[in-house]
């Protein structure tokens, strides 16, 4: 049986250890947002022409999205909050955000024979909103780092104020 001064002094490693292996996982969170904007971003107008959309209806589109994301951003982040589940919240919403997007180049689901406009416009609209910036990812990491972690590089004490 180990003594309760033992276990005491090997919580603190356990916890950062804990800490270090959720971390991590942040950081994979982090590549496949950015990595999953920037790579369709690029090719998103590509497969609005060959879908049949001209430069005025690319712009609605585009021009929705930032709209629509600002709110779902909102929205999520008081859900998350309320929960008390950043992580949940984040993931549930980004999956949903993944299955419309592997949604968009699949028309034929819904019975139309390509995609259209108000197609596109559906699906990106609500991809927006589920696509859950870094603000409730960025609270959870804050929240993961605690108090006496939180500020500089989140691996020791914050930097004294200048």
């Amino acid at each position: 049986m180990v003594a309760p001064e033992a276990r005491m002094a090997e919580a603190p490693v356990h916890r950062y250890a804990a800490t270090a292996h959720l971390l991590r996982l942040m950081k994979v969170l982090y590549f496949l947002s950015g990595f999953s904007a920037s790579s369709f971003g690029r090719f998103a107008t590509l497969f609005y022409l060959d879908s049949g959309l001209d430069a005025h209806r690319i712009g609605i589109v585009e021009g929705a999205q930032p709209i629509v994301a600002l709110l779902g951003n909102q929205l999520f982040g008081l859900l998350s909050d309320s929960l008390q589940r950043k992580k949940a919240v984040a993931l549930v919403a980004r999956a949903v955000s993944t299955a419309l997007l592997l949604a968009l180049p699949m028309p034929h689901w819904v019975g139309l024979p390509r995609a259209t406009f108000p197609y596109i416009l559906a699906i990106m609209v609500a991809m927006a909103f589920f696509a859950v910036g870094g603000g409730v990812l960025d609270a959870y990491t804050l929240d993961l780092l605690g108090d006496e972690r939180r500020g500089g590089d989140g691996r020791g004490p914050p930097p004294p104020p200048l």
